[in-house]
C-alpha cells in the first residue's frame, strides 16, 4: 500500500508471527506497515505446528508441548488474541477460557536399587491470571502456596485437591467448598498479609545485616549452609543408600544447600549475576561447590536436563547446560509461575496456538504466503540486504500467492484445525502419486525461484529461520561476518525424537492412578512423557475404535554436531529408520514401570500389543505401524540448546550488521536462552520493538535476580 514501509518476515514460526503481532498491535503501527510473511509449505508455526491426519482428524506434531505458567508474553498475547477474535465474533477457534488445561502435578522417575519408582510433587497453586503480570507473586501468594505445599504433603492427594484454594482456570468447586471458602477468605487474606510482612521484614533484616558485615557476614551464612549439608550427610548417607524417603531427603538439602552456597560464593544476587556463572554448565558449578555425586544424578536434575534435551549430540552422557542459564529459568518457572505450574492445549500448539495467531493476524491485514521458502538473503554494499531469493513452491489456482486458505474445510466440533498434508483442490499443479513433504529442508521438490527486491517488495526484512539453515540460504551473511558465523557455529542443536501412542484402555486401566502428570527423567532416550488423552474429544475415532488414552514420549535423538545440506534426499528416511527402531526398543523394555497394567504378567517390561489402536488390526509389534513416531531431523527442526559458554555468541534482534534487517527466533539472545515458544515469542517481540519503538514492555528476567 502506498505510504506504508514494506516488511518480509521469513519464516512463519512463533518468532515470525510474533513479530507480526507486535508490529500490529495498535492501529497506528497497523496504518504504518504493509507485512508480508513468507512460510514455506502448508501451515504455520514451525517447531509447534500440527496437523490432522486422516479420517479420524488424529493430531500430529513434533515431541511435547506445554505453557508454563512462567510464560508471561505467551499468555499476555493469546489473551490479547483470543479476545479480538471473540470481539470480531469469530467462535471457531474456541474460547481462551477453555483452551488451556491446567496441571500442577510434577512427577519424577528415581531409578532406586534396580527398580523404578514414582515421585509425585503436587504443586501448589495461586489465584493469579497467566499473562497479567511479570515476575514475582506477591508475598501473600507465596505463603498461601508454601502452606498448600505443606499441606499436600501431609494430605491424602484426593483430599488436598479438593481442599486447596481456587486458582486461574482451575476446576470449579463444590458449592459448599466454595462457601467455606468466601468465610474463610477474609481471615485468612489478614493472616496471609500478617505472614508476609514478617517474612519481608526478617528478609529486609538479613540482608541489612549482611551487608553490615561484609565478607565476614557473607562467609558466615556460607557456613551455615555447609554445615546444614555436613549434618544432613552425616545423618542421612547410610540410610539415603537404603530406604527411598531418606535417599530423597538427602539429595534435596544436599541440593539446596549447594545451591545456596553456590549463589553466595558467586556472587550470583550481586553485581556479578547470573551473567558471572556463564562459563560453567551446571553440574560442575554444582560438583565445584561441593554437591554429592548422588545429588548430581538426582531425578530433579535429571529432569531439567531431559525435559530440554540437553544432551550433547543427543548422547545422554553428555549432559549440558548453562548454569546461569539453568539458575534463572529454574527460578523463572518455580517462582513465578501463575495461576498453575503448566498448561496442557486443549488442541495442542498448532491448533489452540498457532491458528487463532494467524487469524488474528490476517484480520490485522497481515498477508501470509504460504508455499514460498527462502533460498538467499543477499546484501548489498551499503549495509543493507538489496534482494532476498525465494522459491514459489507450487501455483494457487486462483493466481493470488496470497489467497491460499489453510484450514480443512469440514469442521471437528466446530473448529477450523490445520491438516498434516497440503489442500490440493486449491493448487494448479497434481497432487503427486507419492507422499512429498514440502516443509522438509530435504524435499526434491523445487518450484521456481523468483527475487524480492529491496525498496520494491520490501524495505525492512525479519530473518526468522533458524541459524542451522542459514549456511544453505544466507551463506553471503556468513561470508562477510564472523558474528554470524559464530551464531551458527558456537551454539549447538540437537536432533530430537518422539511417539505418540493411541491406548484402548484408559490411563487408570493401565495403571496410572495420579491423573495427567508432567513428568521426566525416565528411560532415555524417551525420558520425558505427556498425557494426551485430552485430545480423544476433538479427534474423530469410531467409537469401536475410540482411544482411552493417548501418550507422547519424547526425548534427544543421538546425531552428529551438524546436520547434511539439502542435497541428502534420503537423510530424513534414515533418521526416522533409527527413531522407529528406538520407539520399538523403548516399547518393547521399558512400558512397565511406565504403565504396569499395559504389559501382561508374562512379560512385565513389553506392552501387551493388543492395548494399542490399529485399525488394520496388526499383529504384535506390527501395531507401531499405526502409531505416530517421528525424528526431528534437519537443521530446521534441530532444537536450540543453552550450552556453557555460548550465550555470547548469539546475536540480539538489532546485531545483524545491516540497518533493514532483523533476528527473531529461541536462538537470539532473547533473555531467556532455553529452546522454548516463550523464547520465541521474546524474540519476536524484541524484533518488532527494534523496528517500530512500540512502547509495550517485554517480560523478561526476574527483577529481583
Amino acid at each position: 500500500m502506498p505510504g506504508k514501509q514494506k516488511i518480509a518476515i521469513l519464516g512463519g514460526g512463533p518468532a515470525g508471527l510474533t513479530a507480526a503481532f507486535g508490529l500490529t498491535s495498535t492501529q497506528e503501527l497497523r496504518d504504518r506497515y504493509d507485512i508480508t510473511i513468507y512460510q514455506v509449505g502448508w501451515r504455520a508455526g514451525g517447531k509447534c505446528s500440527s496437523g490432522r491426519e486422516g479420517p479420524t482428524n488424529r493430531i500430529e506434531q513434533n515431541g511435547t508441548h506445554y505453557l508454563f505458567g512462567c510464560y508471561d508474553n505467551g499468555f499476555r498475547m493469546l489473551r490479547t488474541v483470543y479476545e479480538e477474535l471473540r470481539l470480531a465474533g469469530v467462535t471457531d477457534f474456541g474460547t481462551y477460557e477453555e483452551a488451556f488445561l491446567p496441571r500442577d502435578l510434577l512427577v519424577l522417575k528415581q531409578f532406586f536399587r534396580g527398580n523404578w519408582k514414582t515421585w509425585p510433587i503436587q504443586l501448589p497453586t495461586n489465584r493469579v491470571e497467566p499473562g497479567t503480570h511479570p515476575g514475582l507473586l506477591s508475598g501473600a501468594d507465596y505463603v498461601s502456596m508454601v502452606v498448600q505445599f505443606v499441606f499436600a504433603l501431609i494430605l491424602p492427594r484426593r483430599l488436598f485437591l479438593a481442599l486447596r484454594p481456587p486458582a486461574a482456570f482451575g476446576p470449579k468447586r463444590p458449592a459448599l467448598i466454595r462457601a467455606v471458602y468466601g468465610v474463610l477468605r477474609p481471615i485468612w487474606s489478614i493472616l496471609a498479609l500478617l505472614i508476609s510482612t514478617l517474612v519481608t521484614l526478617a528478609t529486609k533484616a538479613i540482608v541489612t545485616l549482611l551487608r553490615t558485615l561484609g565478607d565476614e557476614g557473607l562467609e558466615g551464612v556460607v557456613d551455615f549452609f555447609r554445615a546444614w549439608r555436613a549434618v544432613n550427610r552425616f545423618l542421612l548417607r547410610w540410610p539415603g543408600r537404603r530406604f527411598l524417603t531418606a535417599n530423597r531427603l538427602l539429595v534435596t538439602i544436599d541440593f539446596q544447600c549447594t545451591v545456596m552456597v553456590g549463589i553466595l560464593r558467586d556472587d550470583v544476587l550481586g553485581r556479578r549475576g547470573v551473567g558471572g556463572i556463564e562459563k560453567i554448565e551446571f553440574r560442575d558449578w554444582l560438583r565445584k561447590h561441593g554437591a554429592m555425586e548422588l545429588t548430581l544424578a538426582a531425578p530433579f536434575v535429571a529432569t531439567w536436563y531431559d525435559a530440554v534435551a540437553a544432551c550433547l549430540d543427543g548422547d545422554p552422557d553428555r549432559g549440558n547446560l548453562a548454569a546461569g542459564v539453568s539458575l534463572m529459568s529454574i527460578a523463572k518457572s518455580m517462582l513465578t509461575y501463575k495461576g498453575h505450574f503448566a498448561y496442557q492445549m486443549r488442541a495442542e500448539s498448532g491448533d489452540t496456538l498457532i491458528a487463532p495467531l494467524f487469524e488474528c493476524l490476517r484480520r490485522r491485514g497481515v498477508k501470509m504466503r504460504f508455499f514460498h521458502r527462502v533460498r538467499e538473503v543477499i546484501p548489498g554494499e551499503c549495509g543493507q540486504i538489496e534482494r532476498i531469493i525465494v522459491e514459489r513452491q507450487v501455483d494457487l489456482k486462483s493466481g493470488n500467492p496470497d489467497s491460499y486458505e489453510p484450514f480443512k474445510p469440514d469442521l471437528v466440533k466446530g473448529l477450523r484445525v490445520w491438516p498434516n498434508e497440503p489442500l490440493w483442490d486449491q493448487i494448479l499443479q497434481q497432487k503427486p502419486s507419492e507422499p512429498v513433504d514440502l516443509e522438509s529442508f530435504y524435499t526434491t521438490w523445487r518450484g521456481k525461484d523468483y527475487p524480492l527486491e529491496q525498496g520494491v517488495d520490501f524495505d525492512i526484512a525479519i530473518l526468522a529461520i533458524p541459524p542451522g539453515a542459514f549456511p544453505a540460504y544466507c551463506p553471503k551473511l556468513l561470508e562477510r561476518s564472523q558474528a554470524w558465523r559464530d551464531q551458527v557455529e558456537a551454539v549447538p542443536t540437537v536432533e530430537t525424537q518422539s511417539i505418540r501412542l493411541w491406548f484402548s484402555p484408559s490411563l487408570e486401566q493401565l495403571g496410572w492412578k495420579l491423573g495427567a502428570p508432567v513428568l521426566s527423567a525416565y528411560a532415555r532416550p524417551f525420558s520425558t512423557w505427556e498425557d494426551n488423552s485430552q485430545l480423544v474429544d476433538v479427534e474423530t475415532w469410531p467409537p469401536e475404535n475410540r482411544p482411552g488414552a493417548m501418550a507422547t514420549l519424547f526425548g534427544p535423538l543421538l546425531c552428529d554436531p551438524v546436520s547434511p545440506g539439502p542435497d541428502d534426499s534420503g537423510y530424513p528416511a534414515r533418521r526416522l529408520a533409527v527413531a522407529e527402531a528406538n520407539a520399538l526398543r523403548f516399547m518393547q523394555e521399558q512400558t512397565g514401570p511406565l504403565w504396569p497394567k499395559a504389559t501382561t504378567p508374562f512379560d512385565p517390561l513389553c506392552v501387551d500389543w493388543p492395548k494399542l489402536i490399529d485399525r488394520q488390526n496388526g499383529v504384535g509389534a506390527e501395531r507401531m505401524k499405526a502409531q505416530y513416531v517421528r525424528a526431528n531431523c534437519g537443521p530446521i527442526e534441530r532444537y536450540t540448546m543453552a550450552v556453557a559458554d555460548t550465550a555470547k555468541y548469539r546475536l540480539a534482534a538489532d546485531e545483524t550488521g545491516y540497518s533493514n534487517l532483523y533476528l527473531a527466533g529461541d536462538w537470539i539472545q532473547n533473555h531467556f536462552l532455553i529452546g522454548s515458544v516463550e523464547g520465541a515469542i521474546m524474540a519476536g517481540l524484541q524484533a518488532s520493538q527494534a523496528i517500530s519503538g512500540f512502547p509495550e514492555d517485554i517480560y523478561g528476567e526476574i527483577p529481583s535476580l
